[in-house]
Parts: C-alpha cells; sequence; structure tokens
C-alpha cells in the first residue's frame, strides 16, 4: 500500500438539501495518520467517530473520537494518531456522526474507487491466559462418586480480559444495556458464542449481525468469527438478531430472529451445521426448521426445544409479555407459550404466570427449560434492576401454572438485584444431575458468580439441592446489570475421568474449568447400575431404560446422534448397515449395536 497517498471521500446524505455535503480526507506522513472532517453547518455539535475494522463490514470497530476545534462553530475536525496504534494490519475506516435521536447516527464512508483501509504497524495484541483463583473443595456423593473442579481459564469483566463486549457503539457501554447474546455451543475444540447485541456499532447501516464468536476452548484466545447467513446465503435483515443460540436433545445447534422494539406475531426457527467447520472458514448458511405464527397475543423473544427438531416430533416454549396486547389484558398475567410440533403441523398452547411485572411495569427478558412431563423453569431480568430468579411450574392449559418449588420464597415476584445473571443450564457430570444459575459473589456483592448445585432429578424441589461449588465467589465475574448465563460439559472421549465444563455469562465472563471424576468400581450387573440392551427400529436406537446422556458412535469414533438429558431413545433417523458403539451414562456403559 502506498503511505503518501492524500484521499479525498465525498458522501451525500439522503435527507439533507442539495448542498448540505460532507468531506473527510486521510493523509499519512512520517508515521502518522491524519483524518480531516469538513461537515455540514447541519451537524454543529454533533460527536464523531473514526471508526476502523479489520472486517469490511465493520463487524469490530476499534473508534477514536473526532471532536471540533470549536465547539458548535467551525466543523472542520481532525484527528492524528499513530500507525502503530493499532495491531498490524489493513483497516476498513469510516466516520460515524454520532446521534441518539430518533433519526439515529449517519456514516460517511469511502467511495468505491477511493483508498478502501488504513494499513497500521502496531505490535499483534498478545493474550494471556488467567483463571479463576476461586478454591473448590471436592465434591462427594453418597454411591463413592468424587468430583474435583479447577480453573483452566477464564476471561471477565472483572479480570479485565473479558470476551468481546455485547456494546461497542459509540457512547453506550455495557453497563445498563440489555444485550442478545444468550447460549454457549461447543464443537470441535471451538467454543461458540452469539453476537445478538441490538447495539453493536453501524447496526442501522450494516446489512447483517447474525454471525457467531470464537473462542479456543484450551486457551480462551479469540479466533476469527463467523458469520451465519440465511437459507439461501442471503444475509438476514439488518432489523433481525440472533438473541440465543441452543441445542436440542440430539445436539442440534438452534436460533431463531428477533426484530428489537417490534411485536412480532411471527418467529422463524433455524439450525446450523458446523461439522464441516475449520478455523479458515468464515461462513455458513441456516437452514429453516419451522416458522410459526401467534394466533393471539405477542411472539416470545427467547426460544427453548425439548425433544429433537430432526425427528420432527418435538415442542417449542416460549414466555410472551403480550404488550401490544395489554389494553385486553390484565396487565400481570403473561403467558408461556407452547407449540408442540407433529410432522411439520405445529399446536399451540398456552399457560398464565401471575406477578410477572414489577411496580415499574418494566418488559422482561424470560427464559424458558422445559423439563419433564410439563414442567418448566423459568428465569428473567428487567432493565430496571429486578432479577426473576430460578423457580420450577408446571404448564397447564389455559390456566395459570402451578407452582412447584422456587430459589426465593416469593417465586415469581420480581425482586431487585444488581448485577443479574439470568439463566440456567443443566450439565449431567458422571451421571449426576447438575443445575447451574446466577448468584452474586461472596468477595463481590457487586459482581456476578454462578451456583453449582446437585439434584435427585430436575423436577425435585430447590430444598433438595446440595450446593457444590461457586465460580467466580471470590471476586466475581462482572458488574454489568444485565447478564446471561449458560454452561455447557464436555466429557473425556475415552475412559470416565472428567470432562470440560465451559460456563458463559453473557454480557460479563466466559470461563472453562476441569472436572475430574473418581467412580466407584461398580461392575454392570451389581445393584445401582441398570443394564442397558440397545434396539434399532429404523428411527431411533432404544435404551430401554432411562438414562443421564447417551450417544451413537461409528467405528472410527464419530458421533452419530446424541442426547444431552435423561432419555431412553436416542433419534438417529436412518442408519447405515453396520456397526455402531452406543455410550450411555456419561460413558460408563458401552454397548454394541449391529444394524443389518
Amino acid at each position: 500500500m502506498k503511505k503518501n497517498l492524500v484521499v479525498a471521500l465525498v458522501m451525500v446524505f439522503a435527507g439533507l438539501c442539495a448542498h448540505a455535503v460532507n468531506y473527510v480526507t486521510a493523509t499519512h506522513k512520517e508515521g502518522k495518520y491524519t483524518i480531516k472532517i469538513n461537515l455540514d453547518k447541519a451537524y454543529a455539535g454533533k460527536t464523531t467517530y473514526l471508526e476502523m475494522s479489520v472486517y469490511e463490514d465493520f463487524g469490530r470497530v476499534r473508534s477514536m473520537k473526532i471532536s471540533p476545534a470549536e465547539l458548535n462553530a467551525g466543523e472542520v475536525r481532525t484527528r492524528t494518531f499513530s500507525d502503530s496504534a493499532l495491531p498490524e494490519g489493513d483497516y476498513y475506516w469510516r466516520i460515524c456522526i454520532y446521534s441518539a435521536d430518533k433519526d439515529g447516527s449517519k456514516w460517511i464512508y469511502p467511495g468505491e474507487t477511493d483508498m478502501q483501509t488504513l494499513h497500521m504497524t502496531g505490535e499483534p495484541t498478545k493474550y494471556n491466559m488467567q483463571a479463576d483463583d476461586t478454591e473448590f473443595e471436592p465434591a462427594e456423593f453418597d454411591d463413592g462418586t468424587r468430583l474435583e473442579l479447577s480453573s483452566v481459564w477464564l476471561r471477565s469483566s472483572v479480570l479485565g480480559n473479558h470476551p468481546y463486549p455485547g456494546v461497542d457503539l459509540p457512547g453506550l457501554d455495557n453497563k445498563r444495556t440489555i444485550v442478545y447474546n444468550h447460549g454457549v455451543y461447543v464443537k470441535d475444540g471451538v467454543i461458540y458464542l452469539c453476537r445478538g447485541s441490538f447495539m453493536s456499532a453501524g447496526w442501522a447501516s450494516d446489512p447483517t449481525r447474525v454471525w457467531l464468536l470464537r473462542y479456543d476452548l484450551a486457551t480462551g484466545e479469540e479466533l476469527p468469527m463467523l458469520r451465519v447467513y440465511a437459507p439461501g446465503g442471503n444475509a438476514y435483515p439488518d432489523a433481525l438478531v440472533m438473541p440465543r443460540i441452543h441445542v436440542d436433545s440430539d445436539g442440534t445447534l438452534y436460533f431463531t430472529t428477533y426484530q428489537v422494539a417490534i411485536s412480532p406475531k411471527r418467529m422463524t426457527m433455524y439450525t446450523v451445521d458446523l461439522s464441516d467447520v475449520t478455523p479458515e472458514t468464515t461462513s455458513v448458511v441456516a437452514r429453516e426448521a419451522i416458522s410459526l405464527e401467534r394466533k393471539k397475543g405477542d411472539m416470545p423473544e427467547l426460544f427453548a426445544v425439548k425433544g429433537s427438531i430432526l425427528s420432527g416430533d418435538y415442542e417449542i416454549w416460549g414466555y410472551s409479555d403480550n404488550e401490544s396486547d395489554m389494553d385486553n389484558m390484565d396487565y400481570t398475567d403473561w403467558h408461556v407459550v407452547r407449540w408442540k410440533v407433529r410432522g411439520g403441523v405445529a399446536t399451540e398452547e398456552w399457560s398464565i404466570l401471575p406477578k410477572t411485572v414489577s411496580p415499574t411495569k418494566a418488559s422482561f427478558r424470560v427464559k424458558l427449560y422445559p423439563v419433564g412431563d410439563d414442567c418448566f423453569y423459568v428465569c428473567g431480568c428487567s432493565m430496571y434492576g429486578e432479577l426473576i430468579f430460578p423457580a420450577l411450574y408446571r404448564f397447564n392449559v389455559k390456566a395459570e401454572a402451578e407452582l412447584l418449588s422456587s430459589y426465593t420464597d416469593e417465586a415469581m415476584l420480581p425482586e431487585e438485584a444488581e448485577p443479574q445473571a439470568s439463566g440456567l443450564a443443566m450439565p449431567i457430570i458422571a451421571g449426576k444431575q447438575l443445575l447451574v444459575y446466577g448468584i452474586h459473589a461472596a468477595g463481590n456483592p457487586e459482581a456476578t458468580a454462578a451456583r453449582i448445585v446437585s439434584t435427585p432429578s430436575l423436577t425435585a424441589g430447590f430444598d433438595t439441592h446440595k450446593i457444590l461449588w461457586c465460580p467466580g465467589d471470590s471476586k466475581g465475574f462482572s458488574t454489568n446489570d444485565m447478564q446471561g448465563l449458560d454452561a455447557k460439559y464436555i466429557p473425556d472421549d475415552s475412559e470416565n475421568t472428567g470432562g470440560i465444563l465451559v460456563l458463559f455469562l453473557g454480557n460479563g465472563a466466559l470461563g472453562v474449568y476441569r472436572v475430574n471424576v473418581t467412580s466407584p468400581t461398580v461392575s454392570i450387573n451389581q445393584p445401582g447400575v441398570a443394564p442397558v440392551a440397545v434396539t434399532y427400529d429404523g428411527s431411533y436406537v432404544n435404551l430401554g431404560v432411562k438414562v443421564a446422556g447417551a450417544g451413537v458412535y461409528d467405528m472410527q469414533g464419530r458421533r452419530i446422534a446424541a442426547v444431552t438429558d435423561v432419555a431412553d431413545r436416542i433419534f438417529t433417523g436412518s442408519l447405515d448397515k453396520g456397526v455402531y458403539i452406543v455410550k450411555s451414562g456419561d460413558n460408563k456403559q458401552t454397548m454394541k449395536l449391529i444394524v443389518y
């Protein structure tokens, strides 16, 4: 690239009068860039930023403020900076004229024939692994099982090395912003997070914001992001976000899109196959699974699937605050909505959750987690510092849901709790059912931590829970007001020696913990271990008994299908003739399956 190039860049904004033209020039001399802006008087006093990104669509932005020489007077502004101010590389650039009013911010882009990038020469950013210094006592179980937890690495706001922030729009921060980046997915040594924030820089001008962040499972180092395109390879409209990624009982990754500040009546669910993704892959194309429309009331924001999407026999759950129907409804009666999908046809049902509104009448972001027969966990938060702590309910069609158990005495009544870590995870480790949810750190009450408990079953009461560990309890993860929570456990491939627990607090922290397992020596024929006899019916591998997680593998060790919760069968679809291995109960039992 030629360094001593002087380029004039011009863009005319729609809506301005004919003579209202904004100019910007970039010059490079003696190792420094100078950006000069000539603004029309219509923008007197507006804040301007230089935005630079290694991505052409400005998916990642580095911002520098460019102030006028004299506020509200001359609109000639300059900013000079060293070409070593950013890590070495070519950066696309533009000028943001920031505005918080209804007209929104505006951008000045280089013309097609003009210089598109600024070459920076700084040292590469070095990533240094840090860990959670919380000390964890071993967890002992009555059957002799012993679990030991230790931190591998941690990225958090408190440590100052947090994952990429949910908000990067100039003038805003992460402290009080509702962030749509819930859920974590792990595959082939890579952690995937959804980049769902509706406040990301350039949202109004860029074509899409549906993409996945990637982090190395072993170290926590950030990898290049992965763009997700709509079916057909088209970009999702800029108004749509990906608020949450999740997996069904087979481990299929799915997400829904959501349009912020709109009360939608329709939802489309997509699945994403990351099997062929490599470090060099830059994008994937989603597949549409189903599209739903509500008969009455608003569509939920966040969804959960119970069952297998690929089987065509599953349920979709969500929570709706029905804001557009408030004139016709009791404000405190909001809906848990459930669609039963059979052969691609969905039947809608709803149940009522009372007391879900605070005195401020804030709109809540609520997550549901269906478990057992007609039961579900619920937790959520609002933008006014109120938290709905985890509670367990039973779904009653067209009637009030039955409260079964709750973390607090008040159940669904929102409580003031800042910061908030809203979410629930249900990993199974060494055959033990665990629950993970957010709390305040004992060593830093202004920050979040996580509590990991064991429970006899997912429908057992909170009074039966046994606290095992509290990651982040010594210093906390983040002081940001609104955070999410999710966790995934990846058992070792070989023997039942343990595995990796990934913990993600959206807008707060991302960490990996090692779980070492010491299991009692038990014969498969001894009491306490139910033998599994596998059969295949052309669509499902049937186990005969319910187990805590199971998988089907081919003779090369590749996983064909799996269930992540308690189940007695695994959907595989049509299997080729051959020999398969079925592992159940966190690899405690291994069986051979022959398909003729």
